[in-house]
């Protein structure tokens, strides 16, 4: 992956964003100057808009999962609350910063470390179809430490990029693994999980982001195996302005197969992610996961990319938060259209019901999958899927489905190192056959993506593009554009691990 450029002389310690810095905007045009204002004010909470309600382009795609930014605007904010910021964490974090606009972008990277500390920010630029990646430790180390509570204080990070058409993913990387999805593009109200574990040898860590200037009140609570769980310590937790905690579920959830997580705001707006690290103890996985939460149950999720070999294990693990009992079919989606039946799975009331995905793809062949819910209760679907001997990776990795679909989607690299096995593979959940172009833009950045390859999609299958066979370099961003509304999701699985994640989706695309 190609080195981020070096930051213009020394990074000042500077004022968290929206305190101002008016020696620096004084050298800017005005007319970046209001941009940057405005951005700054809704972005950190500081005019009368709520930045999670304002209306955008693609609402309803945007409500559901991150989006990238809008070709016209003058500039967008992206959140990403899990990883830690010093060499040799439990997750070392790295921001991937793409941008798939009209023009060069500016970025700034802030990390704000919680507690006394005061955040550190630093500039880079992102060529028109570049790629950049800003370890946080190069921006600030701040080394991750428990508090008097129990809970983890550490690094959130806030990138604001100025210029259009940009996308924000992060990667975390643990002893033995990494992964890597993207960042929130708003805070709310509200996050939920389905894939979480705190069986022996798991440790499921959820982390809270609160970038805005006001502390924000927030409720965890748990669907299980023993059934509905909302520990008195995790009622009412604070998270501190410009601060990131961490919960390790294990401590107040113990030993249950599923852990399902809602994270309730009742004051204020945070980001949450949610990973999950194997050790050596777990009788069956190994590795690092990282989700992105769902900011709300929905009545139907979509995933493509389940690719069955020896070694590895898929699982569909579906959440129902509600109090009341539900039912849903699971239908699988090859490469070519198949008369296969949905296979009903009901979901007890605060529940989770796991399907293991081997059994809907008997023939060995990839696949995606489809859920639908056949009663009122929405609900949170999300895969889990590790690795080992004789799998070409020991890893695990986790991804919420999508509730949406979408004509383009984009991934700020769709591959990390030159090694081992990448993929893009594209769901088409519609009565007709779409067709799919994967392009890709030229190393260090180019005016124009190029075709990589085309592919006809029939309905209600999938297709996958071997990024490898293609020739896709790991600092190249990567385009998925088709005639009607798809799923994309990259698949990584490699020497350094595995990961599992969605594109950012690209409403506006055509």
């Amino acid at each position: 992956m190609t080195a981020p450029p070096p930051a213009p002389g020394p990074a000042p310690r500077r004022p968290p964003p929206g305190r101002g810095d008016p020696p620096e905007r004084r050298r800017l045009p005005v007319l970046i100057v209001v941009g940057v204002c405005v951005a700054i004010a809704a972005a950190f909470g500081l005019s009368g808009t709520d930045a999670s309600t304002t209306p955008r382009a693609g609402n309803t795609i945007a409500a559901a999962v991150p989006t990238v930014a809008e070709p016209d605007s003058v500039s967008s904010t992206w959140y990403c609350a899990e990883g830690t910021g010093s060499p040799g964490g439990r997750a070392d974090e790295a921001i991937i910063i793409a941008n798939a606009g009209k023009a060069a972008a500016r970025a700034l990277v802030t990390v704000m470390p919680g507690g006394q500390d005061e955040p550190e920010s630093r500039r880079v630029s992102v060529p028109r179809g570049g790629q950049v990646r800003v370890p946080v430790s190069s921006v600030l180390q701040t080394p991750e430490h428990p508090d008097d509570a129990g809970l983890l204080v550490g690094p959130g990070v806030v990138v604001e990029v100025f210029g259009g058409g940009s996308l924000v993913e992060h990667e975390i990387e643990g002893e033995s693994d990494l992964a890597v999805g993207p960042c929130a593009r708003e805070a709310g109200r509200d996050w939920y999980f389905a894939a979480g574990t705190t069986e022996r040898g798991a440790e499921d860590n959820a982390a809270l982001f609160n970038p805005f200037p006001d502390d924000a009140i927030v409720d965890l609570t748990f669907a299980t195996d023993a059934g509905f769980i909302a520990p008195a310590d995790l009622q009412a937790l604070v998270v501190p302005q410009r601060s990131r905690v961490t919960v390790p579920v294990a401590n107040f959830v113990r030993r249950q197969a599923q852990v399902a997580l809602h994270a309730h705001v009742r004051t204020g707006r945070i980001v949450a992610e949610q990973s999950l690290n194997f050790t050596t103890e777990n009788e069956t996985r190994r590795g690092l996961t990282l989700s992105l939460g769902a900011p709300s149950p929905e009545s139907s999720w979509s995933l493509p990319g389940v690719v069955p070999e020896d070694g590895a294990s898929h699982a569909v693990l579906v959440a129902n938060f509600d109090t009341s009992a539900t039912e849903v079919e699971i239908e699988p989606r090859f490469d070519e259209a198949s008369s296969t039946r949905p296979r009903p799975v009901p979901v007890g009331g605060r529940s989770v019901a796991v399907v293991d995905l081997a059994s809907l793809g008997d023939s060995g062949a990839p696949f995606g999958f489809e859920v639908r819910t056949t009663r009122a209760s929405p609900v949170v679907v999300e895969q889990l899927a590790s690795w080992a001997p004789p799998a070409a990776a020991t890893g695990s990795a986790t991804t919420l489905a999508s509730p949406v679909q979408s004509r383009g989607w984009v991934f700020a690299a769709g591959r990390l190192t030159p090694e081992g096995d990448a993929g893009v593979s594209v769901l088409n959940p519609g009565r007709k056959s779409a067709t799919v172009r994967l392009l890709a833009y030229a190393s260090g950045g180019a005016d124009q993506p190029t075709s990589v390859g085309e592919m006809r999609v029939p309905a209600r299958a999938q297709a996958r593009f071997d990024l490898v066979e293609l020739g896709v370099e790991p600092d190249q961003v990567v385009v998925v554009r088709a005639d009607a509304p798809v799923i994309a999701a990259r698949r990584i699985v490699g020497p350094t691990g595995a990961s599992l994640a969605l594109g950012v989706a690209e409403p506006d695309a055509g």
